[in-house]
This record gives structure tokens, sequence and C-alpha cells, in this order.
């Protein structure tokens, strides 16, 4: 598993309150990030693409993810991709 730099992690909480996302849900959109860039560095995926985001999310299916645990996980990366294409 990938470790998130600092100042990545830092820039995301910032996102998240800036997007109004629940305070009490940071820490699992922290995590569907981390789980997110892991597949895409294990598998090869550019991360801001969204082809990966679609792979990514079949993958959470395979492996018995909840529907509302999924569209967090999207919400999350999308959340991502905004804030790296700023």
């Amino acid at each position: 598993m990938i470790t998130l730099p600092k100042a990545l992690i830092d820039k995301f909480n910032d996102w998240l309150g800036r997007e109004v996302v629940d305070a009490r849900r940071h820490g699992e959109y922290r995590k569907w990030l981390l789980y997110y860039l892991d597949f895409c560095r294990k598998y090869g995926h550019g991360y801001l693409e969204e082809r990966s985001l679609a792979l990514f999310t079949e993958k959470l299916k395979d492996k018995g993810q909840r529907p509302f645990q999924i569209e967090e996980a999207s919400r999350a990366v999308r959340l991502y991709c905004r804030m790296a294409g700023n």
C-alpha cells in the first residue's frame, strides 16, 4: 500500500471542507483516495483518467463493496481529480 504525502492529504482535506463533505466522512474519503491511487499504481492506470475511475468502481463491485460505498469512493475520486486539475 502506498503512503500519501502530507501535502496531498492537507490539500485534499481543504477540498473536503470546501465541498461541504460531512467532517465525520473525511476519513472515509481519504481512505477511498488512498485505495484509488494504490489501485492506479498497481495496475498502471492514469490517476486522472475517467476510465481509471470506472475500472476502480468495477473492482470495488467485484470485492463486494456496497453501492453506497462505491458511490462515496466515486465522489472522493472525482473530488481529487477536480483538485488535481486546479
